[in-house]
This record gives structure tokens, C-alpha cells and sequence, in this order.
């Protein structure tokens, strides 16, 4: 039996999934950048995949965590990595919902609908908790994923930015501390 993502992995980026994170990646610093994120030395990507967005942070001069669960997903992005000489990015295998890192982050970003995985509040707490405790006591994390807008059936795609309480206990209640962007 084919494990999740083993053929895609291979696929991904040339099926046009790359731009879309290179230009997700300029769109999180820019993010960022908007919300007082002044200074940035470490980012740490959750559901990296491929490492796209990951090596973008990285040529940007920033130390880079990506974290992922597909075994395959992070072989491409090793593969990916090496081939570009990139130094300065770590690739981990963990849930979104439980990893730990040696060092807090500046920024924590969650693309490609990647939230949109997680059914169940619990899940996205456990997330939205572990992202938290990711981040230094003035960090960001950014995310993006789509949604349907109530009652019209008609897909959406939103983005939030939630700033670091120092605590990592404050998610899921830091959900309220949202400033929808658009």
C-alpha cells in the first residue's frame, strides 16, 4: 500500500505547488513585517512539505526549522535543500500538533491549507498550543487556510496572525487575539 504523499512528493513542486509556496513565503514576511515583526532570526515552518518555503526563508538570511509528518515530503526537501547548498535549515519529522525545538522562534508559519488537516477542536488547539510554545515572547505565528464562508457555500481563503503571549497555555484562547488579514 502507497504511504500519504509518497508519489506526490515527487510531483509536487512541478505540479505548481512551488510557486504558490514561494509566493506564500514573501507573503508571511510581508505579514510580518506588518504586524511589528521587526527582527527575525529564526522562522520555523510547520507542514513544510517539500521545503519550498522553507528554502525561501532560508536565502532570505534565516536560520529555518521545517517541520513535517510525511517522511516523504522531507526526503524532497533534504533532496531539495542539498542540491541548493542551503546551511542554515533543519528539517524535523513531527506533527503539527506535538514537536518541540532545541531554540524559540521569531516566526511560525502554517501554509497550504495545511490547518484545514485538523477535523477536530482538539487537534487545532493542540496546534495552535504547540505553535505557541515554538515562538520566543515576541514572535509571530502566521497561517493561512481556506474556508467556507458561513451560510453562502462559497470558499474562501483567509489568513491570521497571532502574536506570542509568552505563555504557551494562551492557545487556544489566544484564537481571540486574531487580526484577520486580507
Amino acid at each position: 500500500m502507497t504511504e500519504p504523499y509518497e508519489v506526490l512528493a515527487t510531483l509536487y513542486d512541478d505540479a505548481g505547488w512551488g510557486v504558490f509556496a514561494e509566493q506564500m513565503a514573501d507573503r508571511m514576511l510581508a505579514l510580518a513585517a506588518e504586524h511589528g515583526l521587526s527582527e527575525i532570526r529564526h522562522v520555523v515552518d510547520v507542514a513544510c512539505g517539500t521545503g519550498i518555503a522553507a528554502a525561501k526563508f532560508a536565502a532570505a538570511g534565516y536560520r529555518v526549522t521545517g517541520v513535517d509528518r510525511s517522511p516523504h515530503m522531507l526526503a524532497q526537501a533534504r533532496k531539495q535543500g542539498a542540491e541548493a547548498g542551503l546551511r542554515r535549515v533543519t528539517f524535523i519529522k513531527a506533527d503539527m500538533r506535538n514537536f518541540a525545538l532545541d531554540e524559540p522562534a521569531d516566526l511560525v508559519t502554517c501554509m497550504y491549507d495545511s490547518l484545514n488537516y485538523l477535523l477536530e477542536v482538539a487537534d487545532l488547539a493542540a496546534a495552535f498550543r504547540c505553535a505557541a510554545a515554538a515562538l520566543c515572547d515576541s514572535g509571530l505565528y502566521i497561517f493561512e487556510l481556506s474556508s467556507a464562508w458561513r451560510n453562502s457555500g462559497t470558499a474562501a481563503t483567509s489568513s491570521g496572525v497571532i502574536p506570542a503571549t509568552g505563555s504557551s497555555s494562551a492557545a487556544p484562547t489566544g484564537i481571540t487575539k486574531v487580526r484577520p488579514t486580507r
